[in-house]
Formats: C-alpha cells, sequence, structure tokens
C-alpha cells in the first residue's frame, strides 16, 4: 500500500501542475490578444485624430510629384508631420499617400527631416501596398494591418482616408507605422505582467 499511494503522489502533482501550466497559457495568451487589440484600437484612434489636423486646402494644392518639394503647402505640411512625430516615440513614420488613376499607391509626404538619407519623397510609388491599403482607398474605412514588411522594416500600420466633404473625393490616407519588433515587445509584456 505504501508503495501505491508514493506512486500516486507524483502523478497528481504532475496532472495538477500541466493543468496550472495550461491555465497559465490560456490567460497568457489571452493577455496577449486582448493587448493587442488594445493596442491597435489606441493607434487607429492617435491616427485619426492626426488626420483631422490635415488641412485639406494645402494638401489639394500639391500635384503629387517631386515638384510639390518646391511649394510652400508641401513645406509646411511635412513640418507638420515631422513636428507630429514627436507626440509618440513609438511612431517611427507618419505619411500621406494618394491613389493614381492608373491603381498605383504613391506617397505625398512622410515624416522625415528635409534632409533625411532615405525620405519617401512626393511621387514615389509604394508597390508594396498590401491588399488592405488598398481596400481603404476603395472602401473609406479605416484599418490596422501588421506585422508586415516593406523595403524599410517590418511594420504595425494604421490607415485613416481623408475625404473632401464638398466633392466627396478621398484626398489621402493618413498612415502611422509602429516598428514590429517594439510592438511585440508591448504585447507580450501583457502576456508576462497581465493588464
Amino acid at each position: 500500500m505504501p508503495v501505491s499511494r508514493t506512486i500516486r503522489i507524483p502523478w497528481t502533482l504532475a496532472v495538477s501542475a500541466a493543468a496550472l501550466l495550461a491555465l497559465g497559457t490560456t490567460a497568457a495568451g489571452w493577455s496577449i490578444r486582448n493587448e493587442d487589440r488594445r493596442m491597435r484600437g489606441e493607434l487607429l484612434e492617435q491616427t485619426r485624430r492626426m488626420a483631422q489636423t490635415i488641412p485639406l486646402d494645402r494638401l489639394m494644392a500639391l500635384r503629387g510629384n517631386s515638384s510639390d518639394e518646391k511649394r510652400p503647402e508641401y513645406r509646411r505640411l511635412k513640418t507638420q508631420l515631422m513636428a507630429a512625430r514627436q507626440i509618440d516615440p513609438s511612431w517611427e513614420w507618419i505619411y500621406l499617400m494618394g491613389r493614381r488613376s492608373n491603381g498605383t499607391v504613391y506617397f505625398q509626404m512622410d515624416s522625415e527631416a528635409f534632409d533625411a538619407s532615405d525620405p519617401s519623397p512626393p511621387g514615389q510609388a509604394y508597390p508594396e501596398a498590401s491588399p488592405l491599403l488598398r481596400a481603404v482607398f476603395d472602401t473609406r474605412i479605416s484599418a490596422t494591418e501588421g506585422p508586415l514588411p516593406d523595403r524599410w522594416g517590418t511594420w504595425v500600420s494604421a490607415f485613416v482616408p481623408l475625404v473632401d466633404a464638398k466633392t466627396d473625393r478621398l484626398i489621402t490616407v493618413v498612415g502611422i507605422d509602429v516598428e514590429a519588433g517594439h510592438w511585440r515587445a508591448k504585447v507580450l509584456q501583457a502576456g508576462i505582467v497581465p493588464t
């Protein structure tokens, strides 16, 4: 009898430990998914607020090509994006995008400094545009996506379309990118220390 009791106690402990581990893993997974959802909602709301500050009349004065760099409207808007980047240190890029009649998505401007080594100049095509980003132009519905890679890195992105109320024409899509490694670190922290 003492032999069977010795065997039964470790087995019971093993089952209990496995159940606790499974419960902990499930709770951590739930916390991670919940935090990712919360962060996406927050990034989308921040992008919406950012979009509301864009003066559409200035943007509509631009042509979507390199000649914009000489225009005062471009310089003022770009300076605004550069300053807005200081709001949240996790915002790696803020940018405005347009789409040509042939479907090509392109940059109108970004938040990089005027003398940056690798900016996205006005009119630069963005062939990496995902199906979801293209859908934002079609549906005019804000969205988040990622992590997805492009030539500059891997990002979690929020996109908000801006429409001219007078003409019902989509003028731009405002985007904010957060570097994927930074995003994952914050999300995984929720799995370690549930919020």
